[in-house]
């Protein structure tokens, strides 16, 4: 019988904000917040109360999942759990008659869709069972509970407690995190350099396509390319060519993306000076996967890419590997990680307010992300073989338009992720055609 958790005071820190900020962003656009979807291939049916149970003793041990925005007296937000789960984790399940991705598709994405019914809900769970046997889990979070590495890491730990095996993970689940009243000089330090970044990527103009007033809530859409073991092999030995060392694969991939990009907004006439592209960095070690699982671990470095560099893709790949050693070297991502804990006494609307000020309201051209390495290293869920790991993240907004990367076993997926009248589908359906085309050529 695992020890259940104590409930104790966790402060948010100053990237857990900053995802706040992101939420409320996208909410006030109409679009859906900062959630993400991951759907789980297996090879045959999953058990729907096997999964039921393992959520059920789960939530009674980790109620942290029911948790809420609240801010104490010393003006800190901080996570507010209540002593005992509120509702049971959603869990729906489905049947379709093919087992093929093309027909799930319409339905996972329904689901990503679909809002939380209400502050304390952060998880939703719907099983897709297929007459021809294969099956899909898809798993809804809230990123302000889970980063996408969190996530993936959170099905390792449903699958623990299937087995119940959870007495080995769970008491290394940190669920505290202090004020962080203190490091000041730190922090104005961070705030500084921040600000001096954000200043320069503001100077000159930033390219991005324009997201229109919309009233009621807009869904997001996706194009999805999995690539096959063999093809995911070409890439990995392309980048490491251009690279030198996958480790360093981030700028060959992002240069590979950024033509197909720049030729789509420059046909719908959107184009400027520069781009902006924000990507996130992973903050944990491979030692804190459990300590480090619930809330925000991670870090932003931002890519400013002239125009007309975009389309040489060697050039630019230089160009970039050059902006992530002068970043690394200047600490930028531990920057922005301190100034993140000066802005937390800001309500939110005060934040939406903030980031839209550099240029024009507009934050950036799109969203980027690579998860090299994956949380989730099991080979089977709930008994189930598990053929690929797939995520379809709502982006947030502006600017409506991210690009993902993940690996998984031997495969890789791209995940393209645009806010519903952003661009047409055609658009967006030969946007992931001409990226695939590049990275197999």
């Amino acid at each position: 019988m695992h020890t259940k958790k104590p409930l104790q005071k966790r402060y948010l820190t100053g990237i857990d904000w900053v995802v706040n900020t992101l939420d409320s962003m996208t909410k006030a656009a109409g679009g859906h917040g900062n959630s993400s979807q991951i759907i789980l291939e297996t090879e045959t049916p999953l058990a729907p109360g096997r999964l039921r149970e393992a959520l059920d003793r789960l939530a009674r041990a980790l109620p942290v999942i029911y948790g809420r925005v609240a801010r104490g007296w010393n003006l800190c937000p901080y996570w507010k759990v209540n002593s005992r789960p509120p509702h049971r984790v959603p869990l729906s399940v489905r049947e379709i008659k093919n087992d093929n991705f093309c027909e799930a598709l319409s339905v996972l994405k329904a689901h990503v869709n679909q809002r939380f019914e209400n502050n304390s809900e952060h998880l939703r769970f719907l099983i897709l069972n297929s007459q021809a046997g294969r099956s899909f889990l898809a798993m809804h979070f809230d990123h302000r509970l889970l980063d996408a590495f969190g996530a993936e890491t959170f099905l390792e730990l449903i699958e623990k407690f299937d087995r119940e095996t959870e007495n080995e993970v769970i008491n290394r689940i940190n669920l505290t995190e202090s004020h962080h009243l203190d490091q000041w000089s730190r922090r104005f330090k961070g705030g500084r350099n921040t600000n001096r970044m954000q200043l320069k990527l503001s100077r000159e103009g930033l390219a991005a396509l324009p997201v229109k007033p919309h009233s009621g809530n807009r869904s997001t859409h996706f194009r999805i390319i999995c690539f096959s073991e063999e093809e995911t092999g070409l890439i990995r030995e392309k980048l490491n060519a251009a690279s030198g060392g996958f480790a360093l694969a981030l700028p060959s991939l992002l240069a590979y993306v950024m033509e197909p990009l720049h030729n789509l907004i420059e046909h719908r006439g959107c184009g400027d000076t520069n781009y902006v592209v924000p990507v996130s960095v992973v903050r944990r070690t491979p030692d804190e996967i459990w300590e480090k699982l619930f809330f925000n671990h991670i870090s932003f470095v931002f890519f400013q890419i002239p125009v007309g560099l975009a389309a040489f893709r060697d050039e630019l790949t230089r160009n970039l590997q050059n902006q992530l050693y002068s970043q690394i070297k200047e600490n930028l991502p531990d920057d922005i990680y301190h100034a993140g804990m000066l802005t937390r006494i800001a309500p939110l609307p005060v934040m939406r307010l903030l980031s839209k000020i550099p240029v024009k309201g507009k934050v950036a051209t799109n969203y980027f992300a690579c998860l090299k390495e994956s949380g989730f290293s099991s080979s089977s869920f709930l008994d189930a073989g598990v053929k690929n790991l797939i995520h379809t993240p709502h982006v947030p907004v502006p600017p409506g338009l991210g690009l993902f990367f993940n690996f998984f076993q031997n495969r890789l997926n791209l995940v393209i992720s645009h806010l519903e009248g952003l661009i047409p589908e055609e658009e967006a359906r030969a946007l992931a055609d001409k990226i695939k085309e590049k990275l197999l050529l």
